[in-house]
């Protein structure tokens, strides 16, 4: 026996039967595999189209993934949710005459629709292409000014270590 007869423990009585698809895709179902490729195929060309000094892109990626959840018991009790995700990314190198560097951007949706190739090719490349030609500096203390995302990023990794004032019971 693992749980004990005890009240407290049980999941409750119900015959109230219920589904949450709040999060499922409403355009997933419809995508056919032949769709799913040509968005990674249109990730790859733009990206190489995007500068001349992009000179590899050894992943251009599609994934979707679709859950479904159900808790039910013999008293009657059935709820069940559904949810899915898509994503895709690129991950590529960039090199001029001295340097190599490599850039990536992913990005995720409920619906394939909401995905943006263009978007995840170009912001690929800029990644990469920053990178271009960067040096080691010193230690020291220097005037810094952040990305949005490397900002967020670095934001999110202090907001969400267990020592932080805005983690979890800290709140």
């Amino acid at each position: 026996q693992y749980i004990p007869d005890d009240k407290g423990y049980a999941i409750y009585e119900s015959d109230e039967v219920k589904s949450y698809n709040q999060f499922k895709s409403d355009d997933l179902d419809s995508i056919s595999v032949e769709q799913k490729k040509a968005l990674a195929l249109e990730i790859e060309k733009e990206a190489k189209a995007y500068d001349k000094r992009i000179v590899n892109v050894p992943e251009a990626i599609y994934c979707d993934v679709k859950n479904e959840r159900i808790i039910a018991n013999s008293y009657g009790l059935f709820k069940s949710e559904e949810s899915s995700l898509c994503y895709a990314y690129a991950y590529l190198m960039a090199s001029d005459v001295s340097d190599t560097a490599v850039g990536m951007y992913f990005q995720g949706e409920r619906n394939f629709r909401d995905l943006d190739p263009k978007k995840i090719a170009h912001l690929a490349a800029q990644d990469a292409l920053e990178k271009l030609g960067a040096e080691e500096i010193d230690s020291g203390s220097y005037p810094v000014v952040f990305s949005a995302f490397t900002a967020s990023s670095l934001l999110g990794a202090f907001i969400n270590s267990g020592g932080s004032p805005f983690f979890g019971e800290n709140i």
